[in-house]
């Protein structure tokens, strides 16, 4: 179990990736640039115990990913960060017209992330992967929650354009559960309420995880020869790591 946290938090950015590579180009007659924006808001994080009396949060591993991308066929942008989990932080890359922004307050506060391409360059590809991931201890007979509204706006809502949201609490002890949430899409809103309970007479082990893709092109993008291999691989190990995860959702082991 000690790998867990680590094989669910680069789910995403192997599963989803594909999806950015089997897009549908643009309608001819359409003048809007290809944009979408993505908020995590209001976001809340409760540990209480059985009979509802509040509870320090007790956590270890804290991670937090972030990589975005701005380019085009001669030249680009890229910036890669590891930044602290526990502190704000902000990212952008720009590309002519074309632009990616995220801000995080933290791993598990608000975040507002931007995605926009270029129409007038000839190819424009702008996307952010966020991740972030931590280790709870909850005590005996607790429980805790996670509450947020996400929201996925596209401006110009092209199969081309795409955001997926995973954020989930995986029970890392036999005897408890936790639960999941997935968003995705070009335009959706919802409140989630996540819950990991646990109902045993000791310390339990929840792994925490929140993955963010999302891309805008301005052209359909066609992979390089290499890139096949690479896009076969990732598929594979997409699928590993969400069938792990799935068996953990349910409490076996593998």
């Amino acid at each position: 179990m000690k790998n867990a946290l680590a094989a669910v938090f680069l789910s995403l950015s192997a599963a989803a990736a594909p999806n950015s590579l089997a897009q549908s180009a643009p309608p001819p007659d359409s003048t809007t640039p290809p944009r979408l924006s993505f908020s995590i808001t209001n976001s809340q994080v409760t540990l209480r115990s059985l009979d509802g009396g509040l509870l320090p949060l007790a956590l270890s591993d804290q991670r937090q990913h972030l990589l975005v991308r701005s380019y085009g066929e001669d030249e680009g942008e890229h910036l890669d960060s590891n930044p602290d989990p526990g502190k704000p932080v902000s990212v952008e890359a720009s590309y002519g017209d074309g632009f990616s922004r995220i801000e995080v307050a933290h791993i598990f506060g608000d975040v507002s992330a931007t995605v926009a391409a270029d129409t007038v360059l000839d190819a424009s590809f702008n996307d952010i992967i966020w991740g972030s991931g931590a280790t709870f201890t909850l005590p005996a007979r607790s429980f805790l929650t996670m509450v947020a509204w996400v929201s996925i706006d596209g401006e110009a809502a092209w199969d081309s354009n795409y955001v997926g949201f995973e954020r989930g609490l995986i029970s890392g002890t036999e005897g408890v559960t936790g639960e999941r949430f997935i968003l995705d899409g070009s335009r959706a809103t919802s409140q989630y309420f996540l819950t990991a309970l646990n109902p045993l007479d000791e310390a339990a082990t929840f792994y925490y995880y929140s993955n963010l893709y999302a891309n805008a092109y301005s052209v359909t993008p066609v992979p390089e020869p290499a890139g096949w291999t690479m896009l076969a691989a990732g598929l594979a190990t997409g699928m590993a790591l969400r069938t792990a995860a799935r068996r953990r959702l349910r409490g076996t082991r593998p």
